[in-house]
């Protein structure tokens, strides 16, 4: 693995040998503000998997030149983590998607839940976000090094992720909300022995909570009331350790 790395937007059609001209952006980050050199070697993916080990023939800030010297086509493996996250207000969706891609989640699910601060005027105004979430994944990949990134969901209403669950859950998940309406909810890792899922999705609610409604919806749909233990958790926090917790279980599943 090289020390720096690079996001292409698409490398299906990349070719050994052949060349790659990275973005303006992409140009500047490497060239100028890491101030990589000629013939250092650059890791550079795209999100799907296909990462290409290359060689800087023009380090150029503006329009970086690279030498194709070959090709990895990752397989995903991995446990399906997935997190339906109810939106937080101001900027720790931000920090979420962060800690979710160096705990191990797979994919994020934002959802627009009843209580929920944070709207969205129109199709366009979700398609923004969902690009600068984009952006963002593409920097945390850089620095974690996971070259099999997060997937992200464009913004969903609540009911209709509870109506189309089956489609953003594969059937083998476990479904897990964390709930602070249930009388006697079982910690994630209980649940996780019982059902001895190969995947999971855990429903987060918002800095509100999920309504009574939501939760009787939630529980129709299978998503089985869980404990964060005693305390009540903030939004990032408690989608932090639902991932960190499933995580674990699923690496101790492997041993």
């Amino acid at each position: 693995m090289s020390g720096f790395r690079a996001y292409f937007e698409d490398l299906k059609d990349a070719k050994l040998g052949g060349v790659l001209f990275l973005s303006s952006d992409e140009s500047r980050h490497l060239c100028g503000a890491l101030r990589a050199q000629k013939s250092d070697k650059v890791d550079v993916f795209d999100l799907s998997g296909t990462v290409l080990e290359c060689e800087i023939s023009v380090p150029s800030p503006k329009k970086a030149e690279l030498k194709i010297l070959s090709r990895r086509d990752l397989k995903d493996d991995r446990p399906r983590i997935i997190l339906a996250q109810c939106m937080p207000k101001g900027k720790t969706f931000d920090d979420i998607i962060k800690s979710a891609i160096q705990l191990g989640a797979t994919a994020i699910i934002p959802v627009v839940s009843e209580r929920t601060i944070v709207r969205f005027s129109d199709g366009k105004d979700r398609l923004s976000k969902l690009e600068k979430w984009r952006a963002q994944i593409v920097e945390a990949v850089k620095q974690s090094a996971n070259m099999l990134a997060l997937k992200i969901f464009e913004p969903v209403d609540f009911d209709d992720f509870i109506k189309r669950a089956d489609f953003f859950v594969p059937r083998e998940c476990a479904r897990i909300v964390a709930s602070l309406d249930a009388e006697n909810p079982k910690p994630v890792l209980s649940i996780l022995d019982e059902k001895n899922p190969s995947g999971v999705c855990v429903l987060i609610g918002p800095e509100g909570d999920l309504s009574k409604e939501e939760y009787k919806a939630a529980y129709l749909a299978g998503f089985a009331p869980a404990t964060l233990g005693d305390s009540v958790m903030k939004s990032d926090v408690a989608a932090g350790f639902s991932i960190s917790v499933c995580s674990a279980f699923f690496q101790k599943k492997s041993q």
